[in-house]
């Protein structure tokens, strides 16, 4: 069973393509948490969900599995949300002037509709720069990026994928995640795999079976050196998981996956 912690991004403490090691404070004091690497924002706070281990050298960790941008919920966390790095030149006065008007909910409603800001009383200045950081907020490049680093993929995969479907990348990953594979050269079918099976992808059969005999085809293909292939090479190797080739080879030739 996962926990989630909410934490204040502090510092890097090691960083690679696919992992990250770096320091949040929380409730319980500053923790240092494990997972995929993600450009997080100094002195932002964050929703991690994951499981805590001891690790036999470095101790006490958290290792993230998921992640996504904290929303506040009681008056401290909202006021000091709210007076943070994301809204420049709100202090905690204008702070608490936006929660005494709408309470607990402030800062949905905000979001929602900006101009119920209008009847609170703030300068122009403030209130641009409240509707800017709302829209920060809600960069969708951003959060795209962060849900696939979230399913698995590092965080050069992720900005891959990003940038070659725009903004598509959700539809595609709702509706066949095993484009990725079959689209962007270097995307690991493992990991489209696993991604496919945590959504429990519906209709992942059919769209599983076809990107796995590309998937056999390359590695073939690959491995001997050759660009052309004969039946014989890689029909056992499917049969071993599979027994419907004929219809599978149809499809992908249909597709132009194969010639």
């Amino acid at each position: 069973m996962m926990d989630t912690i909410n934490g204040i991004f502090v510092h890097t403490i090691y960083r690679s393509d696919n992992y990250m090691v770096a320091r949040f404070e929380t409730d319980d004091g500053v923790i240092t948490v494990t997972g995929p690497a993600f450009e997080y924002t100094k002195g932002e706070k964050y929703s991690l969900s994951g499981n805590y281990t001891d690790h036999p050298r470095y101790g006490f960790q958290f290792n993230i599995t998921s992640i996504s941008r904290y929303i506040p919920s009681r008056k401290e966390d909202i006021i000091r949300f709210l007076s943070g790095s994301v809204f420049k030149g709100i202090g905690k006065k204008a702070a608490a002037k936006i929660y005494d008007a709408y309470g607990d909910e402030c800062i949905m409603i905000i979001k929602d509709d900006p101009s119920a800001l209008e009847s609170i009383d703030l300068t122009k200045k403030q209130l641009e720069s409240i509707r800017e950081g709302l829209l920060s907020l809600e960069d969708a490049d951003n959060e795209t990026v962060l849900m696939l680093i979230s399913s698995g993929f590092s965080n050069s995969e992720a900005n891959r994928i990003f940038h070659y479907y725009k903004e598509n990348t959700v539809f595609i990953y709702k509706d066949n995640p095993f484009r990725f594979y079959l689209d962007i050269y270097g995307i690991p079918f493992n990991k489209v795999l696993n991604c496919a099976i945590n959504m429990e992808f519906e209709d992942k059969e059919i769209k599983f079976k076809e990107a796995y005999l590309i998937y056999l085809f390359k590695e073939i293909s690959f491995n001997t050196g050759n660009t052309y292939l004969d039946r014989e090479d890689f029909e056992n190797a499917y049969l071993r998981d599979y027994a419907d080739l004929d219809q599978i080879l149809d499809l992908c030739m249909k597709d132009g996956e194969i010639v």
